[in-house]
């Protein structure tokens, strides 16, 4: 081969990679955010999951919170509460 060909093979290679790892790194942004992690829009979240919004403004930006409603257990009524009703001294 001749140092020309060499060269323009070289270079090919060199583009060739470049947009690979451009390409890669453009997919990897376009990941969806996991619950707690930034967010402007509910699209940036993952499913299940919407924006809750910090500020008044979407350019504020807020996080990602699960859509799912969280039920606190009530308290434990099977033991007797303490007798509260003796005058400290």
């Amino acid at each position: 081969m001749n140092p020309g060909m060499m060269m323009r093979i070289r270079t090919l290679k060199t583009l060739l990679s470049m947009a690979l790892t451009c390409g890669l790194l453009a997919g990897l942004a376009g990941c969806k955010q996991t619950e707690g992690d930034r967010c402007q829009i509910d699209d940036d979240c993952e499913a299940g999951l919407y924006c809750e919004l910090a500020g008044n403004t979407r350019a504020a930006g807020g996080f990602c919170k699960s859509t799912a409603v969280t039920v606190t257990p009530a308290a434990d009524l099977s033991t007797k509460p303490a007798d509260m009703s003796a005058v400290d001294m």
